[in-house]
């Protein structure tokens, strides 16, 4: 008896521990179950109301939850909410489904992501996150069906996400802003229709970026975090705002037709091969930036043009500056054809033309430094040196007006070559303020000309003079100021001060120079003149003698003359009553 008694205690408490397991492993799968539910919308309303759900075990969707919004279904945030998924049904013709109203909320979505499966009947989807937050660690799908639409709309909100792929009828499935909104893209953007107005696409993440064919779909656009965007090759891309391309982003534009309408601001990498590019509103290159032209795509730009890249390299296509702006920035700007036209111009910074610099009907003002290397020209056009411009002619200028009438401007004629030198007047009396000529060869002025304060020749340059009216302030030959007076080269039968080194041999002309070095940087005498120069004393400031004495020019001392009957006879020098030089 005890021994049966002793097993049936044996069972019950056995079957005691059983149950009790069973009941824990039982509330754990009900508590398992709680929070990885399919949560689908049964009415109509707030997502925060409990019986607004079936399939949720009596609460709202939970971060481990995947939520279905099925056809009639419209719901609106008031607070926070969170899920593994959504889905937004198709709603075939039962009615418009989606979320209509964040009221500035922020809904956060799990790895499961977006998904718009499409309508297939009249009804639309629609998820409008308006001023609120709409978050996804996972991606965005959004289909386009047959005849209803699929929309994932932002006004002044943003939508943080991995990838929007649209797929479908383009038409149909649609990602729009209408207001300052911020899509944030760690991803891509493809397919379907994209219509960004006011808003800002920003491309946040370290890789490879290929957004879709979007050509009027852009406002603003911005690359962060290191990526590279590369545009859809042989098409159009519009950017209607903004573009920004911070110090670890790159932009690739390869042949696409890109342009930009508002400001654009590169801090990073951008980089062309062929086609058009037009940069409507300003375009700044930050110190660090990297702008880099690898084919002969053909630029035009609206406005101000800032330069202090790292690297700047152009190529052979023409750039066109055909809007009211002002070119600046301490980085060379050197492009091999450049036109300004349509407003005006005025350059700030440093620029250099290798081939071909054109100036059409408008007024170019040059208040930095502009190299034409090979050609100036343009009909109806004037470049105008302002206050310490510089203008550097290789070659060739002509047809344009040339207008060097302000204090402190510099024109070099630099060619390895014969020059002509231009009449910035037009007419047949050259006027500079500053005038270099070097290089080599010959530099020719066909006329009179005046040079207000500087004349410097230089490096194996000579100068063939046409008349004997040219006047310079001061002469230089390199940094070496000369004396004043008449210069020309040993034929210059005129001039006091000959050389073949700065004139041209066999030349009679000769010009004048009016002003001497400073009497600190002048010896006594030159006694050891250049290849081809005479030998020059400078002035002698004369002494004061009082009669009887006389001055003896010869010697610049007081000399007493002789004294005689008449004054002037025996062969005296002077006459000893009035000290003049007896003739």
């Amino acid at each position: 008896m005890k021994k049966i008694m002793k097993l049936n205690l044996k069972n019950v408490f056995l079957s005691v521990g059983i149950f009790a397991f069973t009941l824990a492993l039982v509330g754990a799968l009900s508590t398992n179950k709680v929070y990885a539910n399919t949560c689908t919308a049964t009415v109509s309303g707030d997502w925060h109301t409990t019986t607004n759900w079936g399939g949720c075990g009596g609460v709202l969707p939970q971060p481990t939850d995947d939520v279905v919004i099925p056809g009639n279904k419209v719901m609106t945030l008031s607070g926070d909410a969170t899920a593994a998924s959504i889905s937004v049904s198709d709603p075939v013709a039962t009615g418009n489904n989606g979320i209509s109203n964040f009221n500035g909320h922020t809904l956060t979505v799990g790895a499961g992501g977006v998904t718009f499966v499409g309508s297939s009947g009249a009804s639309n989807s629609t998820i409008a996150v308006g001023s609120g937050t709409l978050t996804a660690t996972g991606n965005i799908a959004i289909s386009g069906g047959a005849v209803g639409n699929s929309v994932l709309n932002v006004s002044t909100g943003t939508i943080n996400v991995v990838t929007i792929t649209m797929s479908g009828f383009a038409s149909a499935a649609q990602l729009t802003s209408t207001g300052a909104s911020n899509i944030n893209i760690s991803g891509n953007i493809t397919g379907g229709t994209l219509d960004d107005t006011g808003g800002m696409i920003t491309f946040t993440g370290a890789g490879a970026h290929n957004p879709g064919n979007y050509a009027t779909g852009y406002n603003n656009v911005a690359i962060v975090g290191g990526g590279t965007v590369t545009l859809p090759a042989g098409q159009t891309t519009t950017l209607a705002g903004t573009l920004t391309i911070n110090s670890s982003g790159t932009l690739n534009t390869v042949d696409n037709a890109l342009t930009v309408t508002g400001v654009s601001n590169i801090y990073g990498t951008i980089t062309f091969t062929t086609g058009a590019k037009v940069f409507t509103g300003y375009t700044y290159l930050y110190p660090g930036s990297v702008w880099n032209e690898t084919g002969a795509s053909t630029f035009t730009f609206g406005g101000n043009f800032t330069n202090n890249a790292n690297s700047f390299t152009a190529s052979t296509g023409l750039h066109t500056f055909n809007g009211t702006g002002t070119l600046s920035g301490g980085t060379t700007t050197s492009i091999g054809s450049v036109t300004f036209s349509t407003g005006a111009h005025i350059n700030n910074g440093i620029l250099t033309v290798p081939t071909l610099l054109t100036i059409t009907g408008v007024t170019l003002t040059n208040n930095g430094t502009i190299t034409a290397t090979t050609s100036l020209t343009g009909a109806g056009g004037t470049l105008l040196q302002g206050p310490n411009g510089v203008l550097n002619i290789g070659n060739t200028i002509d047809t344009i007006t040339l207008d060097v009438s302000d204090a402190g401007n510099t024109v070099n004629y630099t060619k390895a070559g014969n020059q002509i030198i231009f009449d910035p007047a037009g007419a047949t009396f050259h006027t500079y303020y500053n005038l270099g000529l070097s290089g080599s060869g010959t530099k020719t002025l066909n006329s009179a000309a005046l040079i207000t304060h500087d004349l410097t020749i230089g490096g194996t340059a000579t100068v063939t003079l046409a008349s004997d009216t040219v006047t310079s302030n001061r002469l230089y030959f390199g940094t070496t100021q000369q004396v004043n007076g008449k210069w020309g080269a040993l034929a210059a039968t005129g001039a006091t001060h000959k050389t073949d080194t700065q004139f041209t041999t066999t030349i009679n002309q000769y010009m004048t120079v009016t002003l001497n070095p400073p009497t600190s940087s002048v010896g006594p005498t030159i006694t050891t003149p250049a290849p081809g120069l005479t030998t020059v004393t400078p002035p002698v400031t004369p002494v004061t003698c009082t009669l009887p004495q006389v001055l003896d020019a010869s010697t610049n001392t007081c000399v007493t003359p002789a004294a005689t009957d008449n004054g002037c006879s025996g062969g005296n020098k002077y006459n000893t009553s009035t000290g003049a030089v007896c003739v």
